[in-house]
């Protein structure tokens, strides 16, 4: 980016430019590593007795699953409990 490009950015447009730089650094450093991966299974295929997989070696964050917990349902109760907190705050009713 020049300095002039730099000068006319508002304050979010700059940030999705370093946002994009910084996915962009991310995706090659997560291919140096996957090659790294790839290399070290290659190196140890030939002492091992099984087919080896890429996993087998390590597992990189990126690739575990996140679980999420499931949200929890309001009762119907609690929904308007809520509901008449939220009257009250605000002034209403």
């Amino acid at each position: 980016m020049s300095i002039d490009d730099f000068a006319r950015c508002t304050p979010a447009e700059f940030w999705q430019v370093a946002e994009q730089w910084r996915k962009r650094a991310e995706t090659v450093e997560r291919g140096e590593w996957e090659r790294s991966r790839w290399l070290a299974v290659c190196m140890l295929q030939p002492w091992s007795k099984k087919q080896l997989k890429a996993e087998d070696v390590c597992v990189f964050p990126w690739e575990k699953k996140q679980e999420t917990p499931p949200e929890r349902q309001l009762s119907a109760e609690e929904q308007r409990a809520r509901y008449e907190a939220a009257k009250r705050r605000y002034g209403i009713g």
